[in-house]
């Protein structure tokens, strides 16, 4: 499949295609996630780099303000005036380690800072080399992180549901929002703070936000974290979905305390098996009715 909705022939698979169609990790491997579905290979490598990357960037600073074991950053760090680069480690055990980077500071600096603790350590092996530097926050477009998340929805309905989950208006509005990262086409799609099991549910009321609700979890070297994000269906509000919440969830409104109405759908294949093909519709009309 493709964000932009393109059909694909058994050609496309051949590498000198036009639209070759390559393994898509859902989610993206470096978080955890598995090869189950093909997309073309433009769309895949250009997501990998911008929206796969952030997400990984956003979670990975996380993992390192919380001194998560496994995580790491790098961060200046100065000595008599003279400064230079070095990253901290968070070791499996917990333990803390400085390492100096001498490929991203100045050679002259960097030895003459090397030299300055090697000095004092020959005559007080127990002295501690007052070194000082902040840890910086890595900055993350929250903004792409999030779309970076509708787009792992996306190809989580998609990877259970087949196409019958793409056939409907709200998801043409998903798609270009994803194929445009830097444009505002969808207010921002929301991620639900709640500990929902991981799969597919349908949120029935409020009616104001009955949607697809997508469940799944992250993993970095430090940490596995759950997210939900929210999915149109293909009848009644649509995208309002995203800008109801705000307002009914979120908000003042009267309905602000309304407790949310969900129904977990089952796992099966609705893909393989054609008396499953239309399981998407099916749920939909089955739970949202009033």
């Amino acid at each position: 499949m493709s964000v932009g909705f393109e059909a694909f022939l058994e050609k496309d698979l051949i590498p000198n295609s036009s639209i070759f169609l390559t393994l898509e990790h859902v989610p993206p491997e470096s978080l955890g996630g598995k090869g189950t579905i093909l997309t073309c290979k433009k769309c895949n490598s250009e997501s990998g780099r911008t929206l796969d990357a952030e997400l990984l960037k956003y979670l990975e600073g996380i993992d390192f303000e919380q001194f998560l074991p496994n995580s790491k950053q790098s961060t200046p760090m100065t000595l008599n005036g003279k400064t230079i680069n070095a990253r901290i480690n968070v070791e499996e055990n917990g333990l803390i380690n400085l390492h100096f980077d001498p490929n991203r500071s100045n050679p002259k600096i960097f030895a003459e800072v090397v030299n300055e603790i090697e000095r004092a350590h020959s005559f007080d092996p127990d002295q501690i080399t007052n070194l000082s530097g902040n840890i910086p926050r890595k900055k993350h477009d929250a903004r792409i992180m999030e779309i970076a998340l509708l787009r792992i929805a996306y190809l989580k309905l998609f990877q259970t549901f087949g196409y019958a989950a793409l056939l409907n208006h709200g998801m043409l509005f998903i798609r270009e929002q994803i194929a445009n990262p830097n444009k505002d086409i969808l207010e921002r799609p929301q991620i639900m703070i709640a500990d929902f099991p991981e799969g597919i549910s349908i949120i029935k009321s409020p009616i104001e936000i009955q949607c697809f609700l997508v469940t799944f979890n992250l993993k970095t070297k430090s940490a596995t974290r759950k997210f939900n994000v929210m999915l149109p269906g293909p009848s009644g509000v649509n995208i309002d979905i995203y800008k109801n919440y705000r307002s009914f969830v979120l908000g003042n409104h009267e309905k602000s305390n309304v407790p949310l109405a969900m129904e977990y759908l089952p796992e099966k294949k609705y893909v393989s098996n054609l008396n499953l093909a239309f399981g998407y519709h099916y749920y939909w009309q089955t739970f949202t009715k009033s």
